[in-house]
């Protein structure tokens, strides 16, 4: 990569990286001994009123359709994708004692094989920030998941981790 399109990236790529660390506002929270993290409900309703709103705009706005039938089809598929995310939230990380996994993959990583536990700010600047959670296994192999729209804010999420952490070292030492 040239240094010129280095320079270009680190102009408009403005992300930050922070270690996670326990939180005071979370200190005397207690988390049992699995936190499933998953898409948050309110996210879920926003996509659904969306959803509704442009089925309405369809159906109102275009009164001379010719196809009706693909229209009624297309507009339920865009309803009905935010309504079985209801009931089907999806599952983007499970924090245990013993480690970590990611989405609803079976595969555990436990805390000793991870090296290092990071949160990506992502354009800190800007109004809408996301976040990313970054774990650097002892391969030196990274595996990322977002953050954003989630039922714990990355703030708790990074608590959470060290919390997990220590419960890990704890156990260790008994």
């Amino acid at each position: 990569m040239s240094k010129i399109t280095k320079a270009i990236k680190k102009f408009f790529i403005n992300n930050m990286i922070e270690k996670t660390q326990r939180s005071t506002h979370f200190m005397d929270k207690r988390y049992g001994e699995k936190v499933v993290v998953k898409t948050s409900i309110k996210s879920i309703l926003g996509l659904l009123f969306l959803s509704l709103f442009g089925t309405f705009c369809i159906f109102n706005y275009m009164p001379n359709q010719n196809n009706k039938l693909l229209i009624f089809l297309f507009c339920a598929a865009i309803i009905l994708y935010p309504v079985y995310l209801l009931f089907q939230p999806e599952i983007k990380l499970i924090l245990t004692k013993d480690g970590i996994s990611f989405g609803n993959n079976p595969q555990l990583f436990k805390w000793d094989e991870i090296q290092e536990t990071t949160i990506e700010v992502r354009d800190p600047n800007d109004v809408a920030e996301s976040y990313r959670l970054l774990v650097k296994l002892q391969t030196n192999e990274i595996r990322k998941t977002a953050l954003d729209n989630l039922n714990f804010s990355a703030e708790e999420i990074s608590h959470m981790v060290e919390y997990f952490k220590a419960k890990e070292k704890i156990r260790d030492e008994y």
